[in-house]
């Protein structure tokens, strides 16, 4: 109502410029609109719906293995971008690995204490991404002579990759929120991470350049609307090359925090 009764009078002094009533017009609608807010509407989270356990469940810090086997360190596990569990399921916002490494039970007991003590259940839940540690790690005692066979083990470990979703946490919330908790946990990870928005895509790897690959022909692909890793469609300069019908797009990832991330070129 307040918004028609302005324009009603912004209007009035825009026809007023040929009478001379411009000067008094403008006055009175200085008068009347003073101390007048607008305030941002409100989320709606009528269809948000909270399950019966919201808060991160204590997983196991050794495997049920009939027979534990040793492996090899296997640095594939950790190279390259994730093929699976890097997008969003049910929550806005998470935690997300910007590089390899391997997660201890120390690792997942700190988020999940952080996150379960810091969190209200009656707005919040909090879900897990990664599995429960199940690659065993050998290791021999100090003071051993080389040889004498593989050691025995010692702890396990889960592996992430780049683009790997760790912990994600939605509700009856908004970012600001959750996200000094979600920074706090991402600080003491082995990696880097950062807390995405649910708006964020993930990047796809194309001859060994981080790359947005579309299949839409014509040389106008470097539009604003094309984001990647943003946070809240925040977009991030493209730089695209045609050929044929297919447009490749380099790009920067950006954090939660809007700064651009280039990933390292060791895979």
């Amino acid at each position: 109502m307040l918004s028609l009764f302005k324009s009603a009078l912004v209007g009035l002094a825009n026809t007023g410029r040929s009478t001379g009533l411009q000067g008094v017009l403008q006055s009175h609608l200085k008068v009347l609109s003073a101390g007048m807010k607008t305030y941002e509407v409100p989320p709606d989270y009528s269809e948000v719906v909270l399950p019966e356990r919201p808060k991160l469940k204590f997983l196991n810090k050794v495997p049920n293995f009939k027979k534990a086997r040793k492996e090899m360190k296997k640095l594939r596990d950790i190279q390259g971008p994730a093929q699976t569990a890097n997008t969003f399921t049910k929550g806005q916002y998470g935690i997300v690995a910007l590089g390899g490494g391997y997660l201890h039970f120390g690792h997942m007991e700190m988020m999940r204490l952080t996150i379960n003590r810091r969190m209200d259940p009656r707005t919040t839940f909090a879900r897990w991404r990664i599995n429960a540690p199940y690659k065993p790690i050998t290791r021999k005692g100090l003071g051993q002579r080389m040889g004498g066979g593989k050691g025995n083990i010692d702890h396990y470990v889960t592996p992430v990759k780049y683009g790997r979703m760790i912990v994600e946490v939605g509700g009856r919330l908004e970012l600001g929120e959750v996200e000094p908790i979600l920074k706090e946990v991402a600080k003491k990870l082995p990696f880097p991470a950062k807390c995405p928005e649910r708006a964020w895509q993930p990047c796809s790897r194309s001859s060994r350049t981080w790359s947005r690959t579309t299949r839409t022909p014509g040389p106008s692909r470097g539009s604003p609307g094309a984001t990647c890793w943003g946070s809240g469609g925040s977009s991030a300069p493209l730089t695209s090359t045609t050929t044929g019908s297919t447009a490749e797009s380099s790009t920067t990832r950006a954090g939660c925090e809007g700064v651009s991330v280039v990933p390292p070129n060791t895979f």
